[in-house]
């Protein structure tokens, strides 16, 4: 690993462990826990997790600017290339436009009522649901959508395609279930009035194929 590693505020920057030793089972045999210490005293504990072969990653989007003592601790105290293994990160400041990393992270205002970002700024939440925003069906540019979102001030967008699916199916069977009680009602009528089975069959049957049809469709386009 090297002995110093530079990143930026609430940035996620990895890094890696890499040892001689092998394990049978490295996700049961040896535990690999980072120590991280900013010079104003806060600290973080955060797993390192086995990335294949005899390499360990660990992750971490530094919260606060500045200099942070990064110290390794193995559950396995024998192998040097994992416990005890010490170097320093260097945070220096966002200067980008994106909101979630100028201001930080969102959290619940102290009023329990509304959010704001992690430096106290208010966000204002407005927003909607995308129903159809991880499907085939938006054929149009999804850039262009969400530009129009945010040039009408929307902060967040919400994603259901579970939901929009499950829509879906229960539309596909109440139109199913209408047009075939139409056809059935219209061929009780038309066999009690006319008595004749030639036109009996003509409101049945195509009243029939265009349920078979729109079926078809429907289940075309949900699953698209």
């Amino acid at each position: 690993m090297p002995h110093q590693i530079s990143a930026t505020q609430y940035q996620i920057t990895e890094w890696f462990y890499h040892t001689a030793k092998s394990y049978n089972d490295p996700f049961n045999d040896i535990e690999l826990d980072i120590i991280l210490t900013h010079s104003d005293g806060q600290s973080w504990r955060i797993p390192a997790y086995c990335a294949g072969g005899n390499e360990w990653r660990v992750r971490f989007a530094p919260p606060k600017p500045g200099t942070y003592k990064i110290n390794s601790v193995s559950s396995d105290q024998t192998n040097s290339d994992f416990h005890g293994q010490e170097c320093t990160l260097e945070v220096s400041d966002y200067r980008g436009n994106n909101h979630l990393l100028k201001h930080g992270p969102l959290k619940v205002a102290d009023s329990r009522r509304t959010f704001k970002y992690e430096d106290g700024t208010p966000f204002f939440w407005l927003g909607d649901t995308w129903w159809m925003g991880l499907c085939k069906r938006l054929a149009w540019p999804v850039g262009a959508y969400l530009n129009r979102w945010k040039n009408k001030g929307v902060t967040l967008s919400s994603n259901s395609p579970r939901l929009a699916r499950k829509l879906a199916g229960i539309i596909c069977k109440l139109q199913t279930l209408f047009i075939l009680s139409i056809s059935l009602v219209l061929g009780n009528i038309i066999e009690v009035i006319y008595g004749d089975p030639l036109l009996l069959r003509i409101v049945v049957v195509l009243p029939l194929l265009a349920a078979i049809l729109t079926v078809g469709l429907l289940v075309f386009t949900v699953l698209a």
